[in-house]
């Protein structure tokens, strides 16, 4: 997979990393998709409850995301240290969605 870049002027109004604690406020007081994509493996050792798992690895990623996600609705993203989830988050920001980041990933969260 091509790595994304902020190529377009908008883009960074739609893309926020954040900290583990304005990542936890915008999961539990506002209207988002929760979306972990993280392996499998990695899933089923430690999540944030509630978040869906899309595997940035897998080979039909994108086509998952255009079956699961709505574009209207805002996306918290993450992954294991947040490179993924940047990588992931610009492909999802060319989508047309709003992602908040989570900030060194899920080794931030407590």
């Amino acid at each position: 997979m091509a790595k994304a870049s902020f190529s377009q002027p908008d883009m960074m109004d739609k893309f926020k990393s954040v900290d583990a604690t304005a990542f936890k406020k915008l999961i539990t007081e506002y209207k988002v998709q929760l979306l972990d994509v993280r392996t499998p493996l990695e899933y089923q050792l430690r999540n944030i409850e509630g978040a869906m798992l899309i595997d940035f690895y897998a080979s039909d990623f994108e086509k998952q995301i255009d079956a699961q996600l709505d574009v209207s609705i805002p996306v918290a993203i993450y992954c294991r240290s947040g490179v993924r989830s940047v990588d992931a988050g610009i492909l999802l920001v060319e989508k047309g969605f709003t992602v908040y980041n989570l900030r060194d990933g899920i080794i931030s969260w407590k």
